[in-house]
């Protein structure tokens, strides 16, 4: 049996804003990739680009709108065996997200809406290798699009969470923080899931989740599972949910 070997690198991240979101930068986990769901820890002002833009993002963010892209880039090559003997691959990914804080804009607490952009150019190094499961999480066909707009809004100080609109779910559910800097795909999430609706495919729906001080948590959530009769959701909005095949997904974790 032939063996192959894949070399896969290279992630830059160019936050625009003077602090984190909520939600941190796709993909992916899954992904895109994912700009998306938990904190991450704040980086010192000027951490980001190197143009001077402190001061303006510093501003940006005290009146509640935070700005931020990264770019994703992944050569691969098939050293031996696989679908294509010998063959490379290069492949982009560039994500721009917005963040708005409701309560810092229109004094109205818990709330935050979110919208990203999202654009894969280059080639499919899985196509290339064979594999079942896309071994970079930015491997798919090109494509440009609106990839992820929700609201978010809390109460009881944050113990209990509603989130609803276009959403990675990957984002949402079954999500390894840990494995939030790493592009092989088997890092993010398990294959067996294969209809969720992530990377490159999102999904119209709503969960959600309760917390409590001890650190135990509940979610739940249905989405648009139009993905399981071949549709891309990521592409048709609304379309799939109230219309054909309007088959539902539907998740759950404690």
């Amino acid at each position: 049996m032939k063996s192959f070997y894949l070399f896969s690198l290279l992630s830059l991240s160019f936050p625009l804003s003077a602090q984190d979101a909520d939600s941190p930068p796709i993909p992916a986990e899954s992904g895109p990739p994912q700009v998306e769901a938990e904190p991450v820890p704040e980086r010192p002002i000027g951490s980001g680009l190197p143009f001077g833009t402190d001061r303006w993002s510093e501003r940006m963010a005290e009146q509640g709108v935070i700005v931020e892209a990264s770019v994703t880039a992944d050569y691969s090559v098939v050293l031996d065996g696989g679908a294509d003997d010998g063959a490379d691959a290069f492949r982009h990914l560039t994500a721009v997200g917005v963040t708005l804080d409701t309560e810092r804009l229109f004094e109205h607490p818990g709330g935050t809406l979110f919208a990203d952009f999202v654009t894969k150019n280059g080639q499919n190094g899985s196509e290339e290798v064979g594999d079942f499961q896309a071994f970079s999480n930015i491997d798919e066909a090109d494509f440009t699009t609106i990839y992820e707009v929700w609201y978010q809004q809390e109460f009881l100080d944050g113990q209990l969470r509603l989130k609803l609109g276009k959403i990675d779910v990957n984002n949402e559910f079954a999500f390894v923080e840990n494995a939030g800097e790493f592009i092989n795909s088997s890092a993010g999430f398990s294959p067996t899931i294969f209809v969720l609706p992530t990377y490159p495919d999102p999904a119209l729906g709503a969960s959600v989740s309760a917390y409590d001080d001890s650190g135990v948590y509940a979610s739940a959530g249905v989405y648009d599972g139009a993905a399981q009769e071949g549709f891309a959701t990521g592409q048709r909005g609304i379309s799939t949910l109230f219309g054909e095949p309007s088959d539902l997904f539907l998740i759950g974790e404690f």
